[in-house]
């Protein structure tokens, strides 16, 4: 036995949480903001992620929209990109992203689906600010689905 056998004994294995992360954000006009990353598909020992955000007056219209229940509160979000708020909502939405990916776990990924009113126009607003100001997230951007895919590497920790 060498002095250094108890450095080389292997570290006990640590358990990836992956848990659904949810953040409200509260707006000056009184509307509510519900940033959720939750995991979605797993793909061998990695996961993907799926990041949504929600723009409403209530917790109960944003969540019965989020659940896609078929009622008034949902077809009225349906109508609806970013309510009163203008860009804020989209501000709120990169800075949830950039912690999504230091959230997940090395190895999976975060994937963003516009699925807004006007898709093509969130699209559109997205890749923009994400080309111009967040390069450094590497996304792939998938044109046919309106879609943005995030991966973070396994060598980061």
């Amino acid at each position: 036995m060498g002095i250094f056998t108890q450095l080389l004994k292997k570290k006990p294995k640590v358990r990836i949480r992956r848990q659904k992360t949810v953040t409200f954000h509260h707006l000056e006009d009184g509307s509510l903001v519900k940033t959720r990353l939750i995991p979605w598909l797993k793909v061998g020992k990695r996961m993907v992620w799926l990041g949504s955000i929600a723009n409403a007056r209530s917790s109960r219209q944003i969540n019965d929209w989020l659940m896609r229940r078929k009622n008034r509160r949902t077809r009225r979000l349906d109508g609806n990109l970013t309510g009163k708020s203008g860009n804020k909502v989209q501000a709120i939405a990169i800075r949830a992203l950039r912690e999504w990916v230091d959230y997940i776990p090395a190895g999976d990924s975060v994937v963003f689906r516009c699925e807004s009113a006007m898709p093509a126009k969130q699209f559109r607003v997205w890749k923009k600010w994400i080309l111009r100001h967040d390069w450094d997230l590497n996304p792939d951007i998938d044109e046919d689905l309106k879609s943005f895919f995030f991966y973070k590497p396994v060598g980061i920790e």
